[in-house]
């Protein structure tokens, strides 16, 4: 009877690589995972035909919530320094506030009291939000207004704020108004008197057509 000899059990390092090769059969394709070729010991490249497919372990929850933090993260910096950017480029250029005056100025002019304070609010914010504490002041004063006599009144302030303003551009118009006495902006050359509306709308004159 021929002799019966115990086979060596593998040592750890094979132990471990035929673990791996399980537990990858059980997950070939788990996203994140990269495939290798694992060889027992005494297997090279050449016996390719023995080796077993397996994956690292690069699928696990945590690395994967790490990497979904880092992204969000990076996003939402890139976020915030893209608002900082803007708005110090805004406050570079106050100039964008004109337009806004020239809504309430255009609602003066059609005898709208409710389109122009709800422009002057507008404005308010904004010149507050750009640190034109005297634009923001005079805004709100037209915004508080109880009714369109009241509300043109404070408009006088408000354009007189908005000249000093207009004066460092290029392309503004500032007109008059004899019965008024006050004077305002306007980006076209066009009379439109916000402080006469409907009754007088084209009485006044250019005086001053800004150069910048």
């Amino acid at each position: 009877m021929p002799e019966l000899r115990q086979l060596p059990r593998p040592d750890r390092k094979e132990s471990d690589i035929l673990t791996r090769n399980r537990e990858s059969s059980l997950h070939p394709s788990a996203p994140g995972s990269r495939r290798v070729f694992c060889y027992p010991p005494g297997i090279n490249a050449w016996g390719a035909g023995n080796a077993r497919e397996c994956s690292e372990g690069l699928s696990h929850p945590r690395r994967i919530t790490r990497h979904l933090m880092k992204t969000f993260c990076f996003l939402l910096t890139t976020l915030i320094g893209l608002s900082a950017l803007a708005g110090s480029r805004a406050a570079e250029n106050p100039a964008a506030l004109i337009p806004r005056y020239e809504k309430i100025s255009a609602a003066l002019v059609a005898d709208d009291f409710t389109t122009a304070r709800a422009a002057a609010r507008q404005l308010a914010a904004e010149a507050g939000n750009l640190h034109r504490a005297g634009i923001a002041a005079a805004a709100q004063a037209v915004a508080q207004a109880d009714d369109l006599s009241a509300a043109r009144a404070a408009f006088k302030n408000l354009s007189n704020e908005t000249i000093a303003l207009a004066r460092r551009q290029k392309g503004y118009f500032i007109m008059t108004c004899p019965m008024a006495q006050a004077d305002w902006v306007q980006s076209a050359r066009a009379v439109a008197n916000p402080y006469l509306g409907q009754a007088m709308p084209t009485c006044g004159t250019m005086k001053e057509e800004t150069k910048g």
